[in-house]
């Protein structure tokens, strides 16, 4: 992952040199009211910021 140049912060695209990582995401639970959900993450490859990354593309950032 590379930063995207002239975008604000936060905002990631895949690098050609880019190496493949794969993080497996098990629902434990959901809190409606709060609208949060707690989740168990497996990363099978342990890149840095993986889970973040991963979890903010699918539109479920980390609080």
């Amino acid at each position: 992952m590379v930063k995207y140049p002239g975008v604000a912060k936060g905002l990631y695209v895949a690098s050609q040199s880019g190496k493949p990582a794969l993080s497996v995401v098990d629902i434990l639970e959901r809190n409606v009211q709060e609208n949060t959900t707690l989740v168990q993450v497996k990363i099978q490859s342990g890149r840095p910021h993986q889970i973040r990354i991963h979890l903010s593309f699918i539109g479920h950032p980390l609080l």
